[in-house]
């Protein structure tokens, strides 16, 4: 079974160093939200546009097509 999971994440820098945190559903400092998938073992990022509402649009569309192909 494939992993269906999709986490709506930000991109953080600490002390130079990068990281990804779970947004918080507010105008996140850190940026614009990205969408957190594996894709065949491998972790896909993909930008989603500015707003977290629209992220969690494209969070379920994504699920969707994700467990349409499994």
């Amino acid at each position: 079974m494939a992993n269906l999971e999709v986490v709506i994440v930000v991109r953080a820098t600490d002390e130079g160093k990068r990281s990804w945190v779970p947004a918080t559903g507010k105008k996140d400092p850190a940026g614009p939200p990205y969408l957190r998938h594996y894709q065949g073992g491998t972790v896909r990022y993909t930008k989603t546009s500015d707003t977290y509402e629209e992220a969690e649009m494209a969070k379920m569309r994504l699920e969707r097509k994700l467990k349409a192909k499994s």
